[in-house]
């Protein structure tokens, strides 16, 4: 079974890790490092013209200064811990300033705690 939004929200907070969907309500993100979840294509299941299963990949974006290879692990680890499918990836910004770990899950979407 996927797991849900509210479920990786809620790994991310037990890891003390700041995060939010899509954007900062306030516009202005809290002190590095922190997480932003980010939407994207849909991963539906689909069967005799008509969508069965609806789910949504997420790109879980980990901005750090420098690079925390502790914390990545720690994100990996929960996310396993959880059954959680990952796959990532790693880049730096357009400034070489921030380092940010791309984390691609699909998700089961419901309104979860945070932005």
């Amino acid at each position: 079974m996927l797991a849900t939004v509210g479920r990786v929200v809620a790994l991310l907070n037990e890891l003390g890790v700041p995060n939010t969907q899509a954007f900062w309500e306030d516009q202005k993100p809290p002190p590095l490092p922190y997480v932003v979840l980010m939407p994207h294509g849909s991963a539906n299941l689909h069967a005799d013209g008509t969508v069965r299963f609806d789910a949504r990949r997420y790109d879980l974006e980990l901005y750090a200064k420098p690079r925390d290879i502790a914390l990545e692990h720690r994100i990996k680890a929960a996310l396993r811990d959880a059954e959680v499918d990952y796959d990532s990836d790693f880049a730096i910004d357009e400034k070489g300033q921030v380092a940010i770990t791309y984390f691609n899950v699909t998700l089961i979407e419901q309104e979860a705690s945070n932005g």
